[in-house]
């Protein structure tokens, strides 16, 4: 399976700032704990990608981890502040978003 190398950081800097655009009035509440979140999300994505092409997990569990993983990070999210589930959703969605094309690109799959 192809695989080109991800740059966790470009990944982050990205999905930090798309979230920041959605957030709008929430971002200070979230900022803090959305940042540790999404570094880590661009990790995973790394790893999930390399473990793909490895054919060390199958695509559809690697697509499953990222749904859990937004899921988690929505619920910290509404968990932590005053936002309801559906707002920080949109954070996390957003942040998704703005690597789909190039995550998916590289990883030679949809994973997002």
């Amino acid at each position: 399976m192809a695989y080109t190398e991800i740059d966790t950081d470009s990944l982050f800097a990205r999905m930090f700032g798309a979230a920041r655009e959605e957030a709008r009035s929430s971002w200070n509440d979230i900022r803090g704990i959305l940042k540790v979140e999404l570094k880590g999300t661009a990790r995973q994505i790394k790893e999930l990608g390399k473990g793909v092409a490895l054919g060390d997990l199958p695509q559809d569990q690697a697509r499953l981890v990222v749904r859990l993983t937004r899921a988690h990070i929505a619920t910290v999210l509404a968990s932590a502040t005053a936002l309801t589930i559906t707002s920080a959703d949109l954070a996390v969605g957003a942040a998704l978003d703005a690597i789909r094309e190039e995550v998916n690109g590289a990883l030679g799959f949809y994973l997002l």
